[in-house]
């Protein structure tokens, strides 16, 4: 139990914590941070963003301009909307009365313009928002900040050159990426946002961010010349008989038959014989094409994926669509309700059908999901 001069103690390192993002330092005392030498990898990225007003010292500049930055220090949420929301809504931010909190206001202007929902991030509330921020939730918010600027990815990166793509991150490692998270993270690697803590790519989108990692990318995101350079080639895998690598293209299987991993540019026939190639809508591979991707993907291990099974990716069980025949998990179909959802929409008449799995009960007021039952 604290005693009462601990929990003081407590509370002045929350406001400190808090100062750091909310008053910048003075550029003129500052000339370097002691934490970040200037061979650091992002050290052009903080002293810009410090420059800038962005982001701000832990600690004040000493006689001689040296302060402490905390390169490694995490991000928290409630930090990076902050930061993005300072530069992008700037004049709305400086016309608002103080708010409840130090980052009432900078929420709700990220709110009005889209830039996060109540229901993501972990939701709304004060102590959600004081967590940290996961490089899954960053990249949320950066590819909307991307778009707000007038940004977006001319190509997408393929899917397998991001080595933890279709891992689900877990309480015990961070590796993977939601599926919740998937289009926003390849959006960002394919505007050069991001490149993966490894040579495969590997992204890690459940751990929590540090102050360095969201300079960095928030640099790259105001200053594009700074981007690494984004590789749109099929990563391919090695031959161990030969040492050649083997570079996979896109496969062509009829709905429902036995086929590889289902990928961005693979080709379904369906039973009339149309042929659909596969995109991404709403995060989702194949969305909104009515087709079933899934059924008859036959895994490493001679599984097949099908419905009712529990799936290999996100360990949900899938589930497919009396409306549309496509297939997708639990945690997929989840994910995608409130993308796809008539937010502040009223239906002109009754029994009204939005983007398919919505329908307008004129009698309760109010929109009825009507796609797969999902618990």
């Amino acid at each position: 139990m604290k005693s009462g001069l601990q929990r003081i103690f407590s509370g002045i390192l929350v406001i400190a914590l808090a100062i750091t993002l909310s008053v910048p330092a003075l550029a003129t005392d500052l000339k370097s941070f002691s934490d970040v030498p200037s061979d650091f990898w992002a050290h052009d990225a903080i002293m810009d963003m410090v420059s800038r007003g962005m982001f701000a010292g832990t600690k004040a500049p000493d006689a001689n301009g040296v302060g402490e930055f905390n390169p490694n220090g995490t991000m928290t949420r409630a930090q990076f909307i902050v930061v993005l929301t300072r530069y992008l809504y700037k004049d709305e931010l400086a016309a608002m009365p103080a708010g409840d909190t130090w980052f009432a206001n900078n929420y709700e202007l990220a709110l009005n313009h889209g830039l996060v929902y109540t229901n993501e991030i972990g939701g709304s509330s004060n102590e959600s928002l004081n967590k940290p921020c996961t490089r899954q939730e960053m990249a949320l918010l950066l590819v909307r900040a991307a778009e707000q600027l007038g940004e977006t990815p001319k190509q997408l990166v393929p899917t397998q050159n991001i080595a933890d793509y279709n891992l689900t991150p877990t309480a015990n490692s961070g590796k993977g990426v939601g599926t919740y998270y998937r289009e926003y993270v390849r959006k960002c690697f394919s505007m050069g946002l991001i490149a993966g803590v490894d040579k495969n790519g590997t992204f890690m989108g459940g751990n929590s961010m540090t102050r360095a990692q969201a300079a960095m990318v928030i640099y790259r995101l105001l200053e594009p010349s700074t981007r690494p350079a984004v590789d749109f080639s099929i990563k391919g895998t090695t031959d161990p008989s030969s040492g050649l690598e083997v570079t996979t293209g896109s496969q062509t299987w009829t709905e429902g038959q036995t086929h590889g991993e289902p990928k961005a540019g693979d080709i379904v026939i369906k039973a009339d014989g149309t042929k659909v190639t596969l995109k991404v809508t709403n995060g989702l591979l194949g969305f909104g094409q009515g087709v079933d991707i899934y059924t008859g993907w036959t895994y490493a291990n001679g599984n097949k994926a099908q419905e009712g099974k529990a799936s290999i990716f996100d360990q949900t069980e899938f589930i497919k669509s009396s409306l549309t025949g496509e297939m997708y998990t639990s945690q997929q179909w989840k994910a995608l309700r409130p993308k796809i959802s008539p937010v502040n929409m009223v239906g002109d008449y009754d029994g009204e059908v939005y983007n398919v799995y919505y329908k307008w009960n004129a009698s309760k007021n109010s929109w009825k999901w009507i796609g797969p039952n999902i618990h």
